[in-house]
């Protein structure tokens, strides 16, 4: 994950050429709608995420601790650790970092867990996972790095609608998927698809 060597990738959702007052693509604003964040939840067995690690103001996704960017004063999700269950809504502009950053954290919250408790059955684990939100394409690297990587991904079965500060009804960027990484994939998926979500296991054949 971490040697995803792509350009970056400019989705066809943020291409408005609307900037905020700091550059930043407007479409890159975009906030997870609660139909989507309720049900990762509920998949996760948890009330809240333990870090939002790209999030803004505007945002109504509960979170313990939320990364709202260096740009704004706030902290930047691509510096500081991640811990316990985490969820990235990306900005879609430059994915490539983030999910660098997914497949580095993985490895150093997941994996040392998942050796020392071996015996252990997932339900019995240390709450920690990524849950990943991102456009559906699956023709660039990052998206086939972020599949070999998870333990499960789902594709949202309808276009949601993400509110953004300058549109409070929101806009509809296309597809989108999410990527689960942690040790409860099957309940993920079950949970997913009792609520009309397909889902598939991780890695590519």
């Amino acid at each position: 994950m971490a040697g995803v060597e792509e350009p970056p990738v400019v989705h066809r959702g943020v291409r408005s050429g609307k900037l905020d007052e700091n550059g930043t693509p407007l479409g890159d604003h975009r906030c997870t709608p609660p139909e989507i964040w309720s049900v990762a939840l509920e998949a996760l067995g948890a009330k809240t995420f333990d870090l939002d690690a790209a999030t803004n103001d505007f945002a109504t996704i509960p979170a313990i601790v939320r990364c709202t960017g260096p740009k704004v004063g706030g902290a930047d999700g691509l510096a500081v650790p991640w811990w316990g269950n985490v969820w990235l809504n990306f900005p879609f502009s430059t994915p490539n970092p983030w999910i660098a950053k997914v497949g580095s954290e993985a490895d150093r919250m997941l994996q040392p867990v998942l050796r020392m408790n071996e015996s252990l059955p997932p339900s019995e684990l240390p709450p920690r996972s990524i849950t990943v939100l991102g456009p559906g394409d699956s023709a660039v690297a990052w998206w086939r790095a972020m599949r070999q990587t998870c333990d499960a991904w789902a594709m949202w079965p309808k276009r949601a609608h993400f509110p953004r500060p300058d549109q409070p009804k929101g806009s509809a960027p296309g597809p989108v998927h999410l990527w689960y990484i942690g040790p409860r994939a099957t309940r993920w998926r079950t949970i997913m698809e009792s609520h009309g979500v397909p889902t598939s296991t991780g890695a590519l054949p």
